[in-house]
This record gives C-alpha cells, structure tokens and sequence, in this order.
C-alpha cells in the first residue's frame, strides 16, 4: 500500500438461508465453522499487519452474509483484534450490514457502544409476497419492528436495500414499499435492479418457465418513479444505485466508485492498492486451509493496465452524480471530449440520458438506467477516433 488510509471491508459469510436470487458468496450458518472462521480471519488481520504496519483506516465496513448472526463477545473480540492491528483513529464510518431477522438488541447496542454509526439494513421490499419470491426469511412486520429499535438506540446513519423488477410486482407494490422505507425515518435508500445470476434458484425458476421477469419498460418506470419520491421526499441520488439526504452519503462505497484504496478480508473479498487488484478464494473451507498454512488466502490477481484504468474511469465516474469531468477526460484519453458529444448527437442519444455544461458530463436518470450500453458506446467511440488518428 503506498497511502497510510485505506478503506476496510470485513466479509462475513454466513447466512440463516440463501436467498434465491443472491449471487454473492456466502453459506448457511454453522456456529462451530464460524467460531473457526473467525479465528482464522484474526490471523488475516496479523498476514496484513507484518505487511503494512503503519496503514491507517478511513471506513470500516462489516458485510456478508449476515453480521448480525456474530456473538457479543465474538463481535467484542473481532473489534479488539482489529484495534490491536490497525490505527482505527482515523475512522470516519463504521457500518455494520444486517437482515431483520434473529436480530438482538443487546447486540445493536454493543455494536453502538463499540463505535458503529451506520447500519444498512437488507429489507429488500415492504410486500410479504415479494418477499417470498426473493427467498428472504423475514416478513415486513419483522423490518417494521427492527428499524425504530435501530433508530431508538441511537445510530447516527441508518440506511437500507430495496429491489425492484421482482416477478409479480407492481407499481403500486413498488411505490408502497418506497413510501414505507420513506415514513421508516432513514436517511440512506439503495435500490437495486433484480438481476438473474446463472447458479442460483431464482435462475433455475426463470428457465424452468416457473416465473416471468417483469417487461423493462416497467423496470424503467419504477427507476424513474423512485427518483421522482425520493427527490420530493430530500434524498440526494448521489450514485446510480444510491440515494442519501444531504451529508448522509455511504463514505466506504464512495471510497469504491472514486478509484480509492481498500483492503478486502474474509473469503471472496476483493482488495485494491491503486495499481492491482487481488481477490481471495471463494470458499471458507479453503480460505481457513490456506490461513492454517501460513498463506495469504489470495485466489489471483490482476494487474492494471492503462486501458483497464481508462475504462474503469468512465464506469465509475459515470455512476456518481458528480459525472465525468472533461478535463479528466482529455487528460487519460488525449481526445477532444467535443468529438465524443458531436457522435453522441449523431446517434440521437440527445439530453434525455446526458447532460453537458461544457466542463462536466453527467447522465440523467434515465441515462443511469441504461447506463452500461451508453459506456459501451462511449467507448466504441474512443476506439474510432483512435483509429481514424492512427491512419491519418
């Protein structure tokens, strides 16, 4: 690491139940494997310490998984050892992920007292069928009761998750379930677009014929709705995915879309040094052997080149409401960024979905909504242009 702060993530990686539609790694709890995965992260958190003495954390985050389900003394213990490895005096957000479920409230308040001031919630939506349809475990009287028992303890942040494009949903399913996040006192809201990743049951449902995915004209409306809620009701869309009321943005997942150092630990965790990129083995059997052995639990790792860093500059840039600035721009391309606009125009792809004032260039919500296939269009165009230079 050649800066003194990076961002921290920790995964947890067990869950009551996988969800049917969650491509992200995690398995069903066993107390006793987590008790020996634990133990095993701890001598993670020592690999990096004899690596990086002196690094300092900006933002800590605990995701999985389920956090929720780590004991009082094993979430006491993890918080000790970290303090012992790393300065966390330099910390300016602690999140911790949770579900409405085998929630404790003796354990919110611990994680309160030890310095957490944010809390995510995975609600996922506010309709007992859809969440049925989802896999989740918990009912909505379970969220109803699990966030005023967050915000009475006291949490500076509490935000959660909301999806939509869920097979039998409406739009007025939809706008109910924003309304009740809205009236629940948050100040944070990611809405995720339901996606179908190969390998999972929601997949399998989909082609059995089982389930239908909802029309994408409809997914649309229901994007374009909730910016129109959410702008009305003070929330900030700050990122493609993420709403905030003013000051309330997420600092860590900030951290991922502005190119800043982070150190992933825990199975599947991803980290990123400004120059590389490494991830860990997608398997807690495998990472406690490797840990056991005295190895770095790392399943590969990249080195990035300069058109990787140019085309992770455009995705992330172009995810936050910042936008993408002209000067930047030019600067890692050596193109005129006109020469983008005057094609962009060319393609009718006119200021419904951009936005330029000359200095910055932004999507509008409706370019976020298809925000890949304008990137990708962009960057067709930087090949042409590159292309044309090279034979004149």
């Amino acid at each position: 690491m050649t800066e003194n702060i990076i961002n921290l993530y920790i995964h947890f990686p067990f869950c009551l139940k996988k969800c049917s539609y969650c491509d992200f790694y995690s398995e069903c709890y066993d107390g006793g494997k987590a008790v020996v995965y634990l133990s095993a992260l701890n001598k993670e958190i020592d690999h990096y310490y004899e690596l990086y003495p002196d690094i300092k954390i900006g933002t800590l985050y605990l995701g999985g998984g389920s956090p929720n389900l780590i004991g009082l003394e094993q979430f006491h213990a993890l918080i000790a050892k970290l303090k012992s490895a790393f300065d966390l005096l330099s910390v300016t957000e602690f999140t911790v992920e949770t579900n409405p479920v085998g929630y404790n409230s003796g354990l919110f308040q611990h994680l309160f007292e030890l310095g957490v001031n944010r809390i995510n919630v995975g609600i996922q939506s506010f309709n007992d069928f859809e969440l049925q349809i989802l896999g989740r475990i918990h009912s909505v009287n379970d969220s109803t009761e699990t966030l005023p028992l967050l915000q009475g303890i006291g949490f500076e942040h509490v935000g959660l998750d909301l999806i939509y494009g869920i097979p039998g949903q409406t739009m007025d399913s939809w706008s109910e379930s924003l309304n009740h996040a809205l009236n629940s006192g948050i100040d944070h809201l990611s809405l995720y677009n339901l996606s179908y990743e190969e390998g999972t049951p929601l997949f399998d449902l989909l082609e059995q014929g089982k389930i239908s995915p909802l029309d994408n004209e409809i997914e649309k409306r229901m994007y374009l709705e909730a910016c129109r809620i959410l702008e009305e009701h003070g929330f900030e869309h700050y990122e493609i995915s993420n709403w905030a009321k003013p000051n309330c943005e997420s600092r860590h997942n900030q951290a991922y879309w502005e190119g800043r150092r982070y150190l992933g630990l825990g199975p599947a965790a991803h980290s990123y040094d400004g120059k590389s990129r490494w991830w860990n083995v997608r398997s807690v059997d495998k990472y406690i052997e490797q840990i056991n052995a005295g190895q770095l639990p790392i399943d590969s790792q990249e080195v990035l080149t300069e058109p990787d860093r140019e085309i992770e500059h455009l995705f992330l840039r172009l995810r936050t409401s910042d936008g993408l600035s002209r000067s930047q721009f030019e600067n890692l391309f050596h193109i005129d960024f006109s020469r983008i606009i005057e094609k962009l125009i060319k393609l009718n792809l006119d200021e419904e979905y951009w936005i330029f004032d000359g200095r910055q260039f932004k999507l509008t919500p409706g370019g976020w909504f298809v925000s890949d296939s304008i990137i990708y269009t962009i960057l067709g165009f930087i090949e042409e242009i590159r292309n044309d230079h090279k034979k004149s």
